[in-house]
């Protein structure tokens, strides 16, 4: 009998995954345990026949067992990358891992920090560890010289309630520290100051921290939450991590500038100012390497156990980083972009092994390695069979080893997959409980790089995902959740702005004014004829930023008091409406249609879905559910699938597919191009390989022959799923049995096709799926005619793309592609000029003679364009030098390095899509944006500086979305409707949508409301010295504006307070300002004026509430109420307020309008 150790029969998996450790089972082999007592003598080991997957084993091992810190180092930074992720999924935050540096991050202007604020982090961990930690690093990151050990301990700051500290010395400390001063802190290494108020964002921290000052005195201090500003608890001390690694103190930085000055000539030395002073941050480092002192890794560890993990291969790759680095250095040198000395800034690895001893130190090797007089061990680790599609072959193999007396332990990425492996053995009567020292088969929650073996030991360790594909390891991820695409609140001074009754115009920024002995702050909107307009706060939601068709089309500005934009927005109402009726017609008629309903899920569902290799994002699993609850519905489904590229659209329809065809329906595919028809249908064989489906493709590409062969099978019901371009709609397809009908980028088919799918869309159930996202207006406004599932969780398991910011240079362009075709990847070289294309291309094909090189642009024929682009994803061509024309929604995962010529000329929203072309592999990804130093214009610099900014800190994402909200909104609405967007903008566009679809569901008018205007003798504004930056004003102006209840109020003010301090009275009186104007325009008053102790509030034309005698006769005890009409015989009623004090003024009236709201309600 096997012996099955079952998750089932014991305290639960977790409690297996608790009680594991490496030490139980490697300990038992006498080869272990010789091992570690030559590690204890601090003896050099070389241990041969070293298989992958037992590297981080052996390190979590040594650490067990020596209670010593463990550094294992890898040849490349991806095998590195491996052994963490496997030691951190068990041992958490016992491990760190020290990513590589290189010299792009110097000679660029700008990148993303991530990987240098993680090296600071990890040293910083490494400089004051109190525990053994587990180190994972490549070769490469061991190679960079470190400060001194006792030096770096300095130079972060410790903070604990009650220190004193000078703010304006502190935060010129926090920017020598690589710190970068913003308005608001959103990433780490920044800090902002507002008035006795410090936020900062340590490198390493999960929260950024806000600093209370009384005086120079720390009075309270609070970690909060980046996202939304707000405070989570509070803390008594904190430490600020440096933001850069290496920090030099001016003095020393000026002396070594000065050397340079004497050294190198004229132009050269201006050259290399120019670039310490665009990158004074980066140039530290460099410079550094002018110093005497020789300190790397080795001396912060504490005694370690030094690992070199397959240590031919760490010597082959360690001679390439040199080579690499030489050459590197030198092309920049002779480009006058760096200077000789800089070159030391990386130690040579001989001096490093020399370093590391005496300590114990592991030199492990794949195979059999002879060294003269060392110690050599074999640990002969052997690989495994593979058992993938062979479960009879691992039932053999199971049965054989446990007989031969052989332990079996299994890991399991998830309890689905140790489930699955239960039911495979309780299906062929493996009974019984092994305890662990017993021959058996035992189960492990974790993972490992690949499955081996200890002959010697009777041990065999075997990955999940090596016997059944069901139970591949699922790449778990951070639980990012992807940010929906909302409304923009972001406002600059020039940009565009739309209000409700002017229409568009230039936002001309916030002016302070005295208006009757009251000051207020007044929004200044610049309009055509440089006419004026000032809004009063309290008014601010009659604005919003103006959001067209993207590009550099301008809207046209509007004149004040012209009919021109009630005419727009008449006519955009009237196309909006002729829309909406269209809609809801559809949506009614497929209501009323008799469909198919689809059975419920079947095992076999179960189980493909399992095979899914990641973790489903919820957003994948909400729209699956949706689609499903769809499917089983008798009214045939019509569902809109949004998502960018990346996002898992493809395998969500796969699911609906694979559901169809389990109840015997067909499946058809329709794609609109053949590239992407191929691409799919690689997916789709792969997916349902395990099945007995039938899978085809039809498009041009097939011969006259296949053609007519598919056809055929597809009529009598062989083909199960059919992927296809537009040839799948012609008159001589027929389907058997179609029963769902799945459709990519519906708007890039021809008019003809679209009407042959509009006859199809009748009879069967219907996917289509975009690649734009869709903002969460657009979809709530149509959440009652169209069915719509939307994908906002970003894509999972692919590393961020590095993005650098660089003046133009051949010789690190050359070096950027040589790079890249090296690792057999390829290139995207994007220039957005047509015209002088093919002078481009020359360029390139001299910088790198050998590689195959095409070209792509919008002018060439679609059969070109085709041609160019299959030749490209096939891999004949290394380097594609094209316009933004490149299709977006193709997948080339081998593509993981773009250069953008002349960056300058794009716009944020371009780069930020340009760069998501590439990246889609787990293989690091490079982007380059380059410009010329010598063409820039002062706006083309401004945009220079934002594209900085963005790269640098991520914060793209924002401004990026403003374009997809209208790549979404004009692919699903169309041409027509796009043009009515760009004369009244996105967010007017889609209020008059809501409200239109609402009118027509509901049968109610929506009444247009026009804000009440407000005359009230008290301050309201926000002083400079509470909020300085004119952005943030505006978004806190425009937040207030929409405060309705006290709720609200108080929430608010909690925030500002929480950020700003206390709330200056200004502030507090525009909060309860803004609940006023809510609530007297919802009850129609126009008007709200003040004299003396009377207020006067005119109703317009719209009748004012009806007053009970008994609510008349409370009001006029309490207000001295008279109900009066004006001369224009508008309801005009006047009230007297006694107090003086103005919040006092304030709580009445508001405490007036709200019996107001009481007896309209009743």
């Amino acid at each position: 009998m096997i012996k099955i150790n079952n998750p089932e029969a014991t305290p639960g998996l977790t409690g297996l995954r608790d009680r594991m450790n490496w030490k139980k089972w490697l300990d038992t082999a006498p080869t272990y345990r010789e091992l570690i007592n030559y590690i204890q003598n601090d003896d050099k080991i070389y241990l041969n026949n070293v298989k992958s997957g037992i590297k981080a084993p052996l390190a979590a091992y040594v650490r067990e067992q020596t209670n010593r810190t463990v550094l294992l180092v890898a040849a490349t930074e991806k095998d590195a990358k491996t052994q963490y992720r496997l030691l951190a999924k068990k041992y958490k935050d016992s491990v760190l891992y020290l990513p590589a540096e290189s010299l792009e991050d110097y000679y660029s202007e700008a990148h993303n920090p991530e990987s240098s604020h993680q090296r600071v982090h990890t040293l910083w961990q490494l400089a004051n560890q109190q525990t053994p930690l587990l180190v994972v690093a490549p070769v490469s990151a061991l190679l960079k010289r470190l400060l001194p050990l006792d030096t770096f301990k300095k130079t972060a700051q410790h903070l604990s309630i009650g220190k004193c500290i000078d703010l304006e010395s502190f935060t010129f400390d926090l920017t020598e520290m690589g710190y970068e001063r913003t308005h608001m802190v959103e990433s780490p290494g920044q800090y902002a100051v507002r008035g006795g108020i410090l936020d900062v964002f340590s490198v390493g921290s999960p929260y950024p921290v806000r600093i209370e000052l009384f005086d120079d005195e720390i009075d309270l201090m609070r970690c909060f939450d980046a996202s939304n500003q707000r405070s989570i608890r509070e803390i008594e001390k904190t430490v600020l991590l440096p933001a850069k690694e290496i920090i030099i103190p001016q003095a020393r930085r000026d002396k070594h500038i000065s050397y340079l000055q004497k050294k190198y000539s004229g132009e050269i030395y201006s050259q290399l100012l120019e670039a310490i002073e665009r990158n004074p941050g980066a140039w530290d480092e460099l410079l550094f390497a002018m110093e005497k002192d020789r300190c790397h890794l080795f001396h912060y560890l504490q005694h370690p156990v030094v690992i070199w993990a397959d240590y031919a291969k760490i010597v082959a790759e360690q001679k390439n980083f040199d080579q690499s680095q030489r050459e590197t250095s030198q092309r920049l040198i002779d480009g006058g972009m760096l200077f000789k000395e800089a070159k030391n800034k990386f130690i040579p690895l001989v001096t490093l092994e020399k370093d590391a001893s005496p300590r114990g130190e592991l030199k492990t090797y794949l195979f059999n390695t002879k060294v003269q007089n060392q110690t050599i061990l074999d640990l002969n680790t052997t690989e495994v069979e593979d058992f993938l599609g062979k479960p009879d072959y691992f039932e053999k193999f199971i049965q054989q080893s446990v007989a031969e007396g052989n332990r079996i332990l299994i890991f399991h990425s998830e309890q689905s997959s140790a489930d699955h492996f239960m039911r495979f053995f309780k299906d062929r009567d493996f009974t019984g409980f092994g305890h662990v020292s017993e021959p058996g088969v035992y189960f492990q929650i974790g993972d490992l790089e690949e499955s081996f073996a200890l002959p010697g030991e009777r041990i065999v360790f075997l990955k999940d995902s090596d016997v059944f594909k069901t139970a591949k390891t699922k790449q778990k991820r951070r639980k990012r959740k992807g940010k929906a695409i909302d409304s923009f609140t972001d406002l600059k001074v020039g940009d565009y702005v739309v209000h409700d009754i002017h229409g568009i115009g230039v936002y001309r920024g916030i002016e302070k004014m005295e208006i009757d002995g009251v000051n207020k702050d007044l929004l200044v909107i610049e309009y055509a004829e440089q006419a004026r307009l000032y809004i009063a706060i309290e008014q601010m939601n009659a604005i919003q930023t103006y959001i067209g068709t993207g590009g550099e089309r301008k809207p046209k500005i509007n004149r004040l008091g012209h009919p021109d934009w009630s005419k727009a927005k008449q006519r955009a109402k009237k196309a909006v409406e002729d829309m909406a009726d269209d809609l809801i017609a559809l949506y009614a008629e497929r209501r009323n249609r008799k469909g198919f309903a689809f059975s419920e899920d079947t095992p076999w569902q179960k189980e493909f879905e399992d095979r899914f290799p990641f973790e489903e994002t919820e957003d994948q699993l909400r729209s699956i559910e949706e689609i499903k609850k769809d499917m089983e519905a008798p009214v045939p489904m019509d569902r809109l699938l949004c998502g960018d590229v990346g996002y898992g659209k493809t395998e969500v329809a796969l699911r609906a597919a694979f559901k169809a065809i389990m109840d015997g329906k067909q499946v058809a595919f329709l794609v609109p191009t053949t590239i992407l028809a191929s691409q799919h249908y690689a997916t789709v064989k792969e997916r349902f390989a395990n099945y007995p489906i039938g899978v085809e493709v039809l498009s041009r590409y097939n011969s006259p022959g296949e053609q007519k062969r598919i056809i055929e099978d597809l009529s009598t019901g062989q083909i199960d799923l059919l992927v296809g371009t537009h040839r799948m709609l012609s008159k001589d397809v027929r389907f058997k049995n179609l029963g769902l009908l799945i459709i990519d980028e519906e708007q890039r088919f021809g008019v003809k096709d679209k009407e042959h799918l509009k006859q199809l869309k009748t009879e069967v159930d219907v996917l289509t799926l975009s690649a734009t996202p869709i903002p969460r207006t657009l979809h709530m406004s149509l959440s009652g005619v169209r069915d719509m599932s939307i994908l906002n969780d970003p894509p999972e398991g692919r590393q961020p793309v590095k993005t650098y910011v660089m003046p133009y240079n051949p010789i690190t362009i050359k070096e950027n592609i040589e790079k890249e075709l090296s690792r057999g990847g390829q290139v995207f070289y994007v220039h957005n000029r047509v015209y002088d294309l093919d002078e481009t291309l020359a360029d390139v094909a001299t910088l790198v003679p050998h590689a195959k090189i095409e070209m792509a642009h919008g002018r060439m024929s679609s059969s070109e364009m085709e041609k160019t682009m299959k030749n490209f994803i096939e891999g004949k061509t290394d380097i594609l030098v094209s316009t933004t024309i490149v299709e977006s929604g193709i997948d080339i995962g081998n593509v993981n390095t773009m250069i953008i010529d002349q960056g300058d000329r794009f716009g944020l929203s371009q780069l930020y899509q340009l760069r998501g072309r590439i990246g889609r592999s787990p293989r690091q990804a490079y982007c380059y944006i380059t410009y010329r130093r010598q063409q820039l214009t002062e706006i083309a610099e401004k945009r220079l500086k934002a594209i900085k900014d963005f790269t640098a800190f991520g914060s793209g994402f924002k401004i990026a979305m403003r374009d997809m909200e209208i790549r979404g909104a004009g692919n699903l609405l169309g041409g027509e409707q796009s043009g009515h967007l760009f004369r009244i903008g996105y967010e007017m566009y889609t209020r008059l949508l809501e409200e239109t679809i609402q009118e027509k569901t509901t049968g109610v008018r929506q009444q247009e409301v026009t804000p009440t205007q407000i005359h009230v003798q008290v301050d309201n504004y926000i002083p400079e010295y509470y909020i300085d930056n004119e952005e943030m004003k505006y978004d806190i102006y425009k937040r207030i504006a929409y405060i309705q209840t006290q709720e609200d109020f108080r929430d608010m003010q909690e925030e500002l307070e929480d950020r700003f301090g206390l709330l200056p009275k200004g502030v507090m009186n525009l909060m309860y300002l803004a609940i006023i104007n809510n609530s007297a325009t919802a009850l129609g008053i126009q008007e709200i004026t003040q004299r003396g102790k009377d207020f006067y509030l005119t109703f317009g034309h719209k009748k004012p509430p009806v007053l009970k005698s008994e609510t008349i006769t409370a009001l006029y005890q309490d207000y001295r109420l008279k109900l009066k009409a004006d001369k224009e015989d508008r309801p005009r009623w006047r009230m007297q307020i006694t107090e003086t004090d103005h919040k006092a003024i304030l709580k009445a009236l508001i405490q007036f309008l709200n019996v107001l709201k009481e007896e309209k309600s009743q």
